[in-house]
């Protein structure tokens, strides 16, 4: 990636291959920040914003290095990473697999990090995020940019609260509900995640929202999802504690959420694999 920083097509296949490595395995993914390979992803995505697939190898690998790595989320924010991933969904709105992984490496960064949680917002990320919610019908990018939307709003604090009645004012809990009879089974508990995090506060809004879910059923979605899916008991348990739990039970939450997180994504697949599970879309696409 170095020595061919100007060749797409290395630093494409140079993306994928670092983000495969990383993915799931904390060795690997120290290794590889140690030596600067999250700075070369970032170059990458800056130097080549036109090319679709650098875009999304990029985005897949700057998720893999990032996930539950306070470090890497701190460098990523300080090199712009932030920008970079809004750019790529911005610039790249009718390829699927830009928005999938863009989105997945925004939750990424966002999951537990403040600072890049108040730069998405200040960027208007969420408006992103939201108009992608309305308009595609892809699952995986459906199931990403919600998980992504949870990951911004997700908190107890004044700040995290009024995040969270900024989302629900601009639809985003009607949104999410709208996407999951679209989202693939298996990941649905992701957006019932987000959905969980919308309704931390007890103001008014906050408390609406869940009333709302029990009204439109997500609770029993959630229950059913407890029947059918064995492997999902744990998270689907600690989708219900989002939904049922006050600002008084803030720690039991937090910990809910960290395990609902930790085990709904070691990471993203590869970009074939995601191509191959979504809805027909190639990486190319436009």
């Amino acid at each position: 990636m170095q020595t061919y920083a100007r060749d797409a097509e290395v630093q494409e296949s140079a993306s994928k291959a670092l983000g495969s490595l990383c993915k799931g395995c904390k060795a690997r993914r120290d290794e590889a920040l140690s030596l600067g390979g999250l700075t070369l992803v970032i170059q990458a995505l800056k130097g080549h914003p036109e090319q679709a697939i650098l875009q999304a190898h990029g985005c897949f690998a700057l998720s893999m290095m990032c996930w539950q790595c306070h470090n890497s989320k701190a460098e990523a924010f300080s090199l712009g990473g932030i920008e970079l991933l809004i750019k790529a969904m911005q610039d790249h709105h009718g390829n699927s697999s830009v928005q999938f992984y863009a989105s997945s490496a925004l939750a990424s960064m966002c999951h537990g990090a403040e600072e890049c949680r108040r730069r998405a917002l200040a960027l208007g990320a969420l408006e992103l995020l939201l108009q992608i919610l309305q308009h595609v019908t892809d699952p995986g990018v459906l199931t990403r940019c919600s998980e992504a939307v949870g990951s911004i709003c997700f908190g107890f604090s004044t700040a995290a609260l009024e995040r969270q009645a900024h989302a629900i004012g601009l639809g985003a809990f009607d949104l999410i509900v709208k996407a999951l009879p679209r989202a693939p089974c298996s990941s649905d508990y992701i957006c019932f995640w987000a959905l969980g995090c919308l309704c931390s506060g007890s103001d008014e809004a906050a408390v609406a929202c869940r009333r709302r879910a029990v009204d439109l059923g997500v609770l029993e979605q959630v229950q059913l999802m407890l029947e059918h899916e064995i492997d999902l008991q744990e998270e689907g348990r600690a989708v219900l504690d989002l939904f049922l739990t006050t600002p008084t039970g803030e720690q039991a939450a937090k910990t809910a959420s960290h395990q609902l997180v930790t085990a709904s994504c070691e990471g993203p697949v590869c970009v074939e694999e995601a191509s191959a599970s979504s809805s027909g879309h190639q990486l190319g696409d436009q």
